[in-house]
């Protein structure tokens, strides 16, 4: 029994550099493994947790077809006003346009005489005919 302590503390020196070693593998494996969690947590949290540009692509993509639902139904809408429009002009509406009156009738006099001589001259030259062009062109002559 007194050899036993002497080939224990001999079998300790022997064995010392080997436990050591082991438990640099052990650390070194245990740092390795810690390493490869939070790689692996980093990227679950990136796909499950994205940022907030992912986020907007991802909402832009997911609601492409709503957008296009949108734009189709206001583009439907303008198409049917323009057609009711285009409709109404045709049927509805006179093509004609309205000449007002003549603005000299409440100019004062001596105006009213310059246009008089102005009316006299152009009275000669066949109103009549100005007035059939008018009327030709769609337009109303009061």
């Amino acid at each position: 029994m007194r050899r036993l302590g002497d080939y224990a503390d001999d079998a300790v020196r022997f064995a010392s550099p080997y436990v050591k070693r082991t438990g640099e593998f052990f650390e070194n494996a245990g740092d390795s493994a810690k390493d490869w969690y939070y790689t692996k947590k980093r990227a679950y949290m990136r796909k499950y947790h994205p940022t907030a540009l992912e986020k907007l692509c991802d909402a832009i993509s997911g609601s492409m077809r709503l957008i296009m639902i949108i734009v189709s139904i206001a583009g439907g809408i303008v198409a049917v006003l323009l057609a009711a429009r285009a409709i109404a002009n045709k049927f509805y509406f006179s093509k004609h346009r309205i000449i007002g009156y003549n603005e000299t009738d409440e100019a004062p006099e001596e105006a009213q005489d310059a246009s008089d001589e102005q009316t006299d001259a152009e009275s000669d030259a066949e109103p009549e005919d100005d007035e059939a062009i008018k009327k030709e062109k769609g337009y109303i002559v009061l």
